[in-house]
């Protein structure tokens, strides 16, 4: 029997990404779709001839689905995650997981309280390209420097609702940087310890109120030897005059460099060892994160059910690095003490 989705946003990620994975998926297919915008809402479920609703509310009330895409405006969350998951109503969810590390940490609690899957849409981690790229990581010895950056050049960036803080919650960083902190985490796993800056108004002329750029610095321990740390530098940008995705780790052994095109593994003397063309497997990630999502519904786990809990360290490197960021301070903050806004301090 196929899993019955209900596509709660009916925005461009759902349009562009989601939903074409869903329908072209032997394991699901939508069954109704719900958006505030009636006209959205109405052009959605015409071209996928399910029924529209304007309210959740309404729509639990008269369908019956089995899991749900939620995609929309980061201060919208709080009021849709409880009531489908108090439901038994498994949820992909787009990223950020939530804009706090309380935010976060109560998502996760429900998602326990109530066993049922809350899962966060990070798709690199289904890329083969970028699975590939951190099984080289071994291969560099002793990491000693990370140097990385998340660009985009967006025209406007005061149109719509990740133009004010009050919808947004956050700006290059909350947003498409959740991207990057992922990986970060994902390649490297939580720093000790944080400083940041953020920029706001590199747009001229455009009334927004959130981050357009956060430069980052992040300090992490060297496993093999408690006496040395390095560090991270990284920069996310919505203001860029041109688009890159890259991020390079130097090692002892060797230094890996991967970015749009390309991987390369190169030797410490910088010949190249390893350089793979990228595949443009982007969508494919999409099929693989849709497969893992309705494997995890169908055969749940005690580890499979709780996603939400993996994504609690990102927030709090988030909180942090937005709190170094407002009060401009120089001081680090430790996220293992948990000393500072975003310290580890939770228990889901």
């Amino acid at each position: 029997m196929k899993l019955k989705v209900a596509i709660v946003g009916a925005g461009e990620q759902s349009t562009k990404e989601h939903i074409p994975v869903i329908q072209e998926s032997p394991e699901s297919e939508v069954v109704c779709v719900c958006d505030t915008h009636a006209q959205r809402a109405a052009e959605m479920a015409t071209q996928l001839q399910v029924p529209a609703y304007l309210t959740l509310e309404d729509m639990l009330s008269k369908q019956h689905f089995d899991a749900a895409v939620v995609a929309v405006p980061h201060s919208d969350y709080a009021e849709i995650i409880q009531p489908l998951l108090a439901r038994r109503i498994h949820i992909l969810k787009e990223k950020p997981l939530a804009s706090s590390l309380p935010e976060a940490t109560q998502f996760a609690t429900w998602s326990k309280f109530y066993d049922t899957l809350l899962m966060v849409s990070t798709q690199r981690r289904f890329d083969p390209a970028y699975r590939f790229a951190r099984s080289l990581i071994p291969e560099l010895g002793d990491i000693y420097h990370v140097q990385g950056q998340y660009l985009k050049n967006i025209e406007r960036l005061d149109v719509g609702w990740r133009a004010k803080f009050i919808t947004a919650k956050g700006g290059a960083l909350l947003d498409m940087g959740y991207h990057f902190i992922d990986q970060l985490i994902w390649f490297l796993g939580l720093p000790k310890a944080v400083i940041a800056r953020k920029q706001i108004g590199n747009r001229k002329g455009q009334d927004y109120d959130v981050e357009d750029t956060m430069q980052m610095s992040l300090t992490y321990d060297t496993p093999r030897d408690p006496n040395n740390t390095f560090l991270a530098h990284v920069t996310v940008s919505r203001v860029a005059p041109y688009s890159s995705d890259q991020l390079v780790i130097f090692g002892s052994r060797g230094s890996l460099m991967f970015d749009y095109e390309k991987i390369v593994l190169f030797e410490p003397n910088g010949t190249v060892r390893v350089e793979i063309a990228k595949s443009k497997s982007w969508q494919q990630a999409l099929k693989n994160q849709w497969r893992a999502f309705c494997a995890a519904v169908r055969e749940p786990s005690g580890e499979s059910t709780n996603f939400a809990v993996e994504h609690l360290e990102h927030l709090a490197l988030i909180d942090s690095l937005y709190f170094s960021a407002n009060n401009h301070t120089s001081d680090l903050i430790n996220l293992k003490t948990g000393t500072g806004e975003g310290g580890l301090n939770y228990a889901a």
